[in-house]
């Protein structure tokens, strides 16, 4: 985490990361990250292996920004289930 605080899910455990801190999402294991604060959140995130990730960031972002959300297409094309 570069600023701000997240309360994230990973799995069944919950933890709050704020600044300075690293969070784990194992592969295949749910995970679920939320800003409970009014701050803006920075992080820098690491997936690996990072097969496709730039465009699933494309896709995922231009969904968000559309409001246009289809989490079968997320799926059958990057393998990430939304729970």
């Amino acid at each position: 985490m570069i600023d701000g605080t997240v309360d994230a899910k990973i799995g069944g455990e919950w933890v709050t990361a704020n600044a300075g801190d690293t969070i784990h999402c194992p592969r295949g294991v749910s995970h679920y990250m939320k800003n409970n604060s009014d701050q803006t959140v920075r992080m820098i995130s690491y997936i690996f292996p990072g097969d496709r990730a730039e465009e699933f960031m494309a896709e995922t972002s231009r969904q968000n920004e559309t409001g246009e959300l289809d989490f079968e297409l997320i799926e059958r094309e990057f393998g990430v289930v939304y729970l």
